[in-house]
């Protein structure tokens, strides 16, 4: 048995489900559950906002057999994962629901997992958490931005994504949350065609988003990701230090008259700021505000049909490029561990 972890956004439930078919596509003789306990419990604002819920079923009709359907007492499972879930401070999801489906009666080895405990207070474990630390807070100054960069270009040379935690292996299993996909994007080649039939949209029906999909499609659209709120701790260096300058005048470069759609949970900053996403006066920009809630994914679906696609860091974003059907697109991301073709 393998057990497959589900949890946050839109953006990172696609990313779980193209981990849930590598595993399927390499245990095809084996049952394959998945489970996604966070969306069902109190979570009483603690921890990593899980934004809609579990969507992969309303926005795409995709259904899974649940780990939680053989498991004798449900409530007890949800009553441990929601202890668990508070012992971890509402982060480290995974831990948590293999915990509380260990202590029910399952017998699952977490996928590349480590306990970490006897090595965090030496030097490797103080150098890494320092690093790390280091890392997320560099967005800070333009010296620790151009030292990120470096940094993020070596490990992006030197560190491949573990292709192995795929490997078909005898036993019961349960796989956290990766993103070594968007790493290597051709990792998920045996199941490309699996997950563009998988993820199709609903057919537009509305008004303004028919407007909007018939511009993009009749125009050299572009379109600008720009998620702000909870992430721009990892963002906040793209604002301040011209990535979207970069990336605009690298489109402009090398398209002719772009048109550029900008998407952002923050539109208004977006429309008082357009000097800093790098549009001027002279540009045709739309500003697309009114796709929130259940219907946020109309975001990621229009963004797919642009002719090139900008983003920051975000699965959101980046699935809405790997969804981008034009074979001569342009994808520009932030410096990350994230896979781009062309990156600032």
């Amino acid at each position: 048995m393998k057990v497959v972890h589900f949890e946050c956004g839109l953006g990172n439930q696609m990313t779980c489900y193209a981990n849930y078919l590598l595993v399927k596509e390499n245990h095809p003789k084996e049952n394959i559950y998945i489970e996604n306990l966070v969306y069902a419990i109190d979570r009483n604002n603690i921890g990593i906002f899980q934004w809609n819920g579990f969507e992969l079923e309303s926005v795409f009709g995709l259904r899974f057999k649940d780990v939680i359907d053989i498991v004798k007492d449900k409530s007890l499972l949800l009553n441990q994962m929601e202890k668990e879930y508070k012992i971890n401070g509402g982060h480290n999801n995974s831990i948590s629901a293999v915990t509380a489906l260990n202590k029910c009666g399952m017998n699952l080895k977490m996928i590349g997992y480590k306990n970490k405990t006897k090595n965090k207070n030496g030097l490797k474990g103080k150098i890494k958490a320092s690093l790390g630390k280091y890392i997320t807070q560099s967005s800070k100054t333009h010296l620790g931005y151009v030292i990120k960069k470096m940094i993020y270009t070596v490990v992006r040379k030197t560190k491949k994504p573990n292709v192995s935690v795929y490997n078909n292996r005898s036993g019961n299993y349960f796989y956290p949350l990766s993103f070594d996909i968007m790493k290597d994007v051709h990792m998920l080649d045996p199941v490309e065609e699996k997950l563009k039939k998988d993820f199709v949209f609903p057919v537009i029906s509305d008004e303004e988003n028919l407007r909007i999909s018939r511009l993009i499609q009749s125009t050299n659209s572009v379109s600008i990701h720009a998620r702000r709120s909870d992430f721009l701790q990892y963002n906040n260096d793209c604002y301040r230090f011209g990535f979207f300058k970069k990336s605009v005048n690298y489109i402009k470069a090398k398209t002719k008259k772009p048109v550029f759609f900008v998407f952002s949970e923050d539109s208004e900053w977006c429309r008082s700021n357009m000097s800093v996403l790098g549009l001027n006066k002279n540009d045709k920009v739309y500003f697309i505000d009114w796709n929130n809630d259940v219907n946020s994914y109309r975001d990621m679906q229009l963004m797919s049909m642009c002719k090139h696609n900008i983003f920051t860091k975000s699965s959101f974003g980046w699935w809405a490029s790997y969804l981008n059907p034009n074979p001569k697109k342009i994808t520009i991301s932030q410096v990350s561990e994230y896979y781009s073709k062309v990156y600032f």
